[in-house]
């Protein structure tokens, strides 16, 4: 939610507003133009992480994701608040297969032809009852990906912000040979890695030439089989 959409809350007869979301996470899209005036700041953002809020309650209780894959994230971007809730699966699985495949630029987009075979194929190993869905950051690949028609939903991790699945399949595209691109956002990788319920498989490319210091190549290293 931006900024200004909450601006005409701002009314002498509200007394009380109450802001819910999380800032660790992707934030509103807008335009190239919008960005370098930083209009997908929300006030949650504002009052939070820019002016340091105190009036915060943190709710720290997970219920969506396995031990196993809320771990990292955990880690990395939650400073180990987050704790197991009731409804949470009690185990699950993180996976990481690494391949040479090797990125394409399609206009300002990207794709990535190996890793979209690769993902047709682990997809086709699951039966029609098993809930998965298949991510990337690009739209190129998910139109790549489509075209194996493996009947399973395909997304950008943007657009499947807020959703969940059993089983996530996630395609990185990049190969570090041009940087990394969507994924030096670490909000969107918190949400890439947030959106499995009880098996989390990545599916990346060349991995010792992605620019060091990278969660996301840290990531990969500590689960690649």
């Amino acid at each position: 939610c931006m900024e200004a959409w909450t601006w005409t809350l701002f009314r002498n007869e509200v007394k009380r507003l109450v802001l819910a979301g999380d800032v660790k996470q992707l934030p509103a899209l807008v335009s190239e133009s919008g960005q370098l005036l930083n209009h997908q700041r929300s006030l949650m953002e504002r009052l939070v992480v820019d002016l340091k809020y105190e009036n915060v309650i943190c709710l720290s209780e997970q219920h969506r994701m396995a031990p196993e894959i809320v771990a990292f994230p955990n880690k990395m971007c939650y400073d180990g608040a987050l704790t197991q809730g009731s409804h949470a699966p009690k185990e699950g699985a993180v996976e990481v297969y690494c391949f040479d495949g090797i990125e394409q630029s399609v206009g300002a987009s990207y794709r990535n032809i190996k890793e979209a075979q690769e993902v047709a194929r682990i997809v086709s190993t699951f039966s029609d009852d098993d809930s998965v869905v298949i991510l990337t950051p690009y739209t190129a690949q998910c139109h790549q990906i489509l075209s194996h028609a493996t009947r399973r939903e395909v997304h950008t991790i943007d657009s499947f912000q807020g959703r969940e699945a059993d089983i996530i399949v996630l395609s990185v595209v990049r190969d570090g040979s041009a940087g990394i691109g969507f994924w030096n956002e670490v909000r969107r990788l918190t949400v890439a890695l947030t959106r499995a319920r009880r098996r989390l498989i990545v599916v990346a490319s060349r991995v010792d030439d992605w620019p060091d210091g990278s969660l996301l190549k840290q990531f990969v290293c500590e689960h690649k089989k």
